[in-house]
């Protein structure tokens, strides 16, 4: 069983800063969805009985970042699950708007 986290989140201060916080969350296991702004993703080998450790986990990650760079605040909320997000948009084509998967 695998839970999967989704997470979006408001980094203040982030303009100088943006490209190290990004790499400072990857390498901690989080992949930053394609397409949408500031939308992590990551995923864990527990069941969902143990959604408080990834919570846990995942508040470290933050407030780790918090301390390495310094913002005001970072705010954030966060699904937890057994399914992945779904990865989609509505693109404009030449017969009208088109659902796509990424």
């Amino acid at each position: 069983m695998r839970l999967h986290v989704m997470l979006s989140l408001d980094f203040s201060d982030a303009k100088e800063n943006r490209y190290s916080f990004n790499k400072f969350l990857e390498a901690k296991g989080w992949e930053k969805l394609t397409a949408v702004d500031t939308v992590w993703h990551r995923e864990f080998g527990y069941s969902q009985s143990n959604a408080y450790l990834v919570a846990h986990t995942l508040e470290k990650d933050l407030t780790d970042a918090a301390k390495e760079f310094k913002p005001h605040s970072i705010e954030y909320v966060a699904q937890i699950g057994n399914a992945a997000p779904i990865k989609c948009g509505v693109v404009k084509k030449p017969a009208g708007y088109e659902h796509v998967t990424r």
